[in-house]
C-alpha cells in the first residue's frame, strides 16, 4: 500500500467504498458498475476521488482485456473513458490501441491525433499516428509523422526517439518494418519494474542500505525514466537526505516539467526544510501540472492538504481554509486535514466552529485517543470542565487498560487545580515530576495551598530553565502580590500570546523558523493543553508523512 493509500481512510457507506474495495481487490469490471453508481448518485463524500476511481478502474480493465485479445472489449472501457474525460491525451491513445489491435485504423488515427491534440509530444500517440498511416496506405504522412516524433526530442527524452533517431529523417521508402511490432513493444514494455518491485519491497521493509542504492542503480542504467527517480527521492526523503531527494526530484522534473508528483514531492521536501516560500511557489503552479492516468486519486487533495499546511504556518489561515474548501467534509476520508481547518478556525478564536470539528473528529475515531485528547484541550482551554470530565472518562484505553497515557493524567490534574483543589503527593506521578509542564502544576497546587515560597523556588527555577510565558509570568506576579509588601521584587516580562502567535508566523514567513520553535516548543513545555503551539509546529503537520511514506 502506498504512502497515499495510508492517509486517505474510506468510508464503508456507499457505492463509492463498494467500487474502491472491488478497485484493491483487481476487479475492476465490477469496480466500474460501482464507481459509475456512485457518480449517478452523486454521493457527496467521494467527490473527485470518485472520478479517478472510475477512470482507472476503466483503464485497468481495458488494457486486461487487450492482454487477453479481446480488442472489442477493451475498446468499450477506453472509449468510455475517453468520452468522460476528453481532455486527457491518454485515454484517447489507449482507445486508439485498441482500435488499432481490432485493425479499425481509420478510427484509431482519429484518436491518435485527439491525443496528439492535447499532448504535441506524446511519444507513443504519434507512433500510433504513424502505424495507422502506414496501414492505410499513406507512407509519406506516416514519414512525416515519424520525423516530428524525432523533433521531439530537443524537447524531451524518450528511449523511442533514440532508438528510431539512428535512421532519421525518414522518407516513405525508409520507414522501418518493423514499425507496428515496435508501437506493441513499446506498449507492453516491462523495463526493470520487477528490479524497481524488489528495490522499493527492500525500503518498505526498513532495508533503506540495500534498497537505496538498487534505486541509485536503476536510474544510472535508465536515466530518462523519471519515474524511478521520483522513487529514489522519496526514499531519500524518508531517511532524511532531504539535499539529495531534491536533487533527484529535479531531475524529474526536468525530463517531464509536467510530472505532477515529482512536483508534489518537491513541494513537501522543500517544506520540511522550511523553505515555505519556495514551496508554497510550487504548489501554486499545480494546476498546470497532470498525470492523470499514472497518478494517485488522493494526489490532488495531498497537495491541497500540503499547500493548506504552509498556509497555517505562515499566518495565511483563510488561504488554507479556501485550499480545502472543494472537498466537503475531511473527518471521515482524511481527518487529518479536517484536522487542519480546526487549527485555522482555534487561531482565528472561532470557539464554536473547533468545537464541532474536533468533536466530529473524536466521534468519528472514537478508539483514537489523539482527537480525544484535541477535543479536551479545547475544553480546558475555555474552562468547560464538566465538558473535559465527560471526554476523559470516555477516554479511549485500547485492549489494556492497564496503559497509562500521560496526556489523561495531565488533563485530570489540571482540572483539579482549576476547580480550586490542590494536588496531593500522591496525585502527582514521580516519572512526571521533572516535566516542565508538571513542575507548574505542582507550582499552581503550592499557590492554592498558599504556600507561596515554595510556588516562587518552583516558579523561579522554570525561568531559569527558559523563556518565560504569559500564563508563567502571571503566576510568578500572584505570588509577588502575596509576599512581597516592599515592590521591590523584579517584575517577570514575557510576550503575550495573541502577539506570540502572530510572530511565530511572521517568523515562519520570514523562513527564521528555528527562532520559531524555539518559542512554541518551549510554551508547549509548560502549556501542552494550549494548542496553539502545536498547531504551529510543522513537525506536527509533516513528520505524519514521513512515516505514511515509510
Amino acid at each position: 500500500m502506498s504512502f497515499l493509500d495510508k492517509i486517505f481512510r474510506k468510508r464503508d457507506d456507499s457505492g463509492f467504498t463498494a467500487g474502491v474495495a472491488y478497485f484493491e481487490q483487481g476487479d475492476f469490471a465490477r469496480a466500474v458498475e460501482k464507481l459509475r453508481e456512485a457518480i449517478d448518485a452523486e454521493e457527496p463524500d467521494s467527490g473527485s476521488l470518485v472520478d479517478f476511481y472510475l477512470r482507472q478502474s476503466l483503464v485497468k480493465e481495458g488494457r486486461r482485456l487487450l492482454a487477453a485479445g479481446d480488442e472489442s472489449g477493451a475498446g468499450v472501457y477506453f472509449g468510455e473513458a475517453a468520452q468522460r474525460w476528453s481532455k486527457y491525451p491518454d485515454l484517447h491513445f489507449w482507445y486508439g490501441i485498441a482500435l488499432a489491435s481490432a485493425e479499425s485504423w481509420d478510427e484509431a488515427l482519429s484518436a491518435a491525433r485527439v491525443a496528439l491534440r492535447y499532448n504535441n509530444d506524446y511519444v507513443e500517440a504519434r507512433l500510433l499516428e504513424a502505424g495507422c498511416l502506414k496501414e492505410t496506405g499513406h507512407e509519406d504522412a506516416a514519414a512525416d509523422s515519424l520525423n516530428a516524433l524525432l523533433a521531439s526530442g530537443r524537447r524531451i527524452e524518450h528511449p523511442l526517439i533514440r532508438y528510431l533517431s539512428d535512421n532519421g529523417p525518414y522518407r516513405a521508402e525508409t520507414l522501418p518494418a518493423e514499425l507496428s511490432s515496435l508501437l506493441r513493444e513499446t506498449i507492453t514494455e516491462k523495463r526493470d519494474d520487477q528490479d524497481v518491485a524488489v528495490a522499493v519491497e527492500l525500503c518498505r521493509s526498513g532495508n533503506w542500505e540495500e534498497g537505496i542504492p538498487k534505486l541509485q542503480s536503476l536510474c544510472e542504467a535508465n536515466p530518462t525514466y523519471p519515474d524511478y527517480r521520483v522513487k529514489l527521492a522519496g526514499a531519500l526523503f524518508q531517511t532524511g537526505r532531504n539535499a539529495d531527494a531534491l536533487e533527484e526530484v529535479g531531475r524529474a522534473l526536468v525530463l517531464n516539467p509536467r510530472y505532477r508528483t515529482a512536483a508534489h514531492l518537491k513541494a513537501l521536501v522543500l517544506a520540511d526544510q522550511h523553505r515555505f516560500a519556495e514551496a508554497r511557489e510550487v504548489i501554486q503552479i499545480q494546476s498546470e501540472l497532470t498525470d492523470p492516468v499514472g497518478g494517485h486519486p488522493g494526489e490532488a487533495l495531498f497537495c491541497s492538504y500540503l499547500g493548506a499546511v504552509i498556509s497555517l504556518l505562515t499566518g495565511r489561515r483563510e488561504e488554507a481554509r479556501r485550499q480545502l474548501l472543494t472537498w466537503g467534509d475531511l473527518s471521515a476520508s482524511f481527518p487529518t486535514a479536517e484536522l487542519l481547518r480546526a487549527a485555522c478556525d482555534d487561531l482565528d478564536g472561532f470557539a464554536d466552529l473547533t468545537h464541532k470539528r474536533l468533536e466530529a473528529l473524536a466521534d468519528k475515531w472514537f478508539v483514537d485517543a489523539d482527537y480525544h485528547h484535541y477535543l479536551a484541550c479545547h475544553h480546558a482551554g475555555r474552562g468547560r470542565w464538566d465538558r473535559l470530565g465527560k471526554v476523559l472518562d470516555n477516554w479511549p484505553t485500547g485492549d489494556d487498560a492497564a496503559i497509562i497515557d500521560e496526556r489523561h493524567d495531565y488533563l485530570t490534574a489540571l482540572m483539579k487545580l482549576s476547580t480550586g483543589q490542590s494536588i496531593q503527593d500522591g496525585e502527582m506521578p514521580q516519572a512526571y515530576a521533572d516535566k516542565p509542564a508538571w513542575k507548574l502544576l505542582k507550582a499552581r497546587s503550592w499557590v492554592i495551598d498558599e504556600a507561596w515560597l515554595d510556588a516562587l523556588h518552583l516558579l523561579d527555577e522554570l525561568v531559569d530553565e527558559g523563556a518565560t510565558t504569559e500564563t508563567l509570568a502571571a503566576l510568578i506576579m500572584k505570588v509577588y502580590l502575596a509576599v512581597d509588601e516592599t515592590g521591590e521584587a523584579i517584575l517577570p516580562e514575557a510576550v503575550p500570546d495573541s502577539l506570540l502567535r502572530d510572530r511565530i508566523c511572521f517568523l515562519h514567513r520570514q523562513e527564521r523558523t528555528g527562532q520559531a520553535l524555539a518559542r512554541l516548543r518551549r510554551h508547549r513545555e509548560l502549556h501542552p493543553e494550549d494548542m496553539r503551539w502545536t498547531w504551529l509546529d510543522p513537525t506536527f503537520w509533516l513528520d505524519p508523512v514521513r512515516r505514511w511514506i515509510g
